[in-house]
């Protein structure tokens, strides 16, 4: 397998290379699984990952104002999702029945928690999904608020991007913070651009800050980045793991914003800023260019 092995060679020059990632995106999509859609012409297609978009959230049904952010959630992204892969597993984090089948069966795996608990079962299963499936794309809103299992589910999160991140990157720590957000795209991200028509700021509340992101995988920031572009940025709201420099090709790509107040029934205009979370994070993972 001579030609794999230098075509994984050029994937890892692809993440290391700022410019080179930035051209070749046009080529393949930040979220192709690496080598994923070339091997598909050579490997069966039981070897390629189902298309289920798979909904994941803790239990909020104790709370009335949390489990309206599950609501818009699941709302905005199930109705993005293509006829018939919609899979609703609404409070499976907290529940004791495992996950891994419908993990298995996921092309695009959304998870939104907020303050009530979960099970620590469960989120290894998550963990090992973002470690071992480079087919699968993730998007995660994990609540960055003080109150509650707020401060342990982002934590814990964050935990998970610490064992899939390059080894070049420092340490990702992320500070639940209180108070109102607008959080701006970053436009020196690499997905600017995919973001852009659809989804310039993020209005939230009690987010998690975010610390030693490379500002050009920092998605959202508090204040927006301007020149001279530092290499990380201390304020990120969002980011995003490219699928070839997760947990060394190995893994999930990944986007994550630490905040799922973004989905309040009383926060931004809604369900217009759900919506359109939903269509600019959809749109995103699944982008094959």
């Amino acid at each position: 397998m001579r030609i794999f092995s230098y075509l994984n060679k050029s994937f890892q020059y692809t993440f290391v290379n700022k410019s080179a990632l930035k051209t070749s995106r046009k080529l393949l999509g930040i979220c192709s699984a690496g080598l994923l859609g070339l091997v598909t012409l050579v490997m069966p297609l039981s070897a390629t990952a189902q298309n289920n978009v798979l909904f994941v959230s803790s239990n909020e049904t104790s709370n009335l104002g949390w489990n309206g952010y599950v609501t818009n959630a699941r709302d905005a992204f199930s109705s993005v999702a293509p006829t018939g892969t919609f899979v609703n597993r609404t409070g499976g984090l907290s529940s004791t029945t495992s996950l891994a089948s419908d993990i298995a069966s996921a092309k695009l795996l959304v998870l939104t928690t907020v303050c009530s608990n979960t099970n620590p079962d469960r989120w290894d299963e998550v963990q090992a999904a973002l470690m071992t499936r480079p087919d699968l794309m993730v998007v995660s809103f994990v609540d960055g608020s003080t109150v509650g299992q707020c401060p342990a589910h982002l934590e814990r999160f964050t935990t998970a991007i610490n064992s899939i991140k390059p080894s070049s990157w420092g340490t990702i720590t992320a500070t639940p913070t209180t108070g109102n957000i607008t959080a701006n795209l970053n436009p020196q991200s690499l997905y600017a651009s995919t973001f852009q028509g659809v989804l310039s700021t993020i209005e939230g509340q009690y987010w998690g800050r975010m610390s030693s992101v490379p500002s050009d995988y920092a998605l959202y920031t508090r204040a927006t980045i301007t020149s001279p572009i530092p290499a990380t940025t201390d304020d990120a709201y969002g980011l995003f793991i490219p699928q070839a420099a997760s947990n060394g090709g190995n893994g999930a790509c990944l986007f994550f914003v630490a905040d799922a107040s973004q989905f309040s029934t009383t926060i931004g205009i809604q369900p217009t800023q759900s919506n359109n979370i939903g269509k600019a994070f959809y749109a995103a993972a699944t982008d094959p260019a």
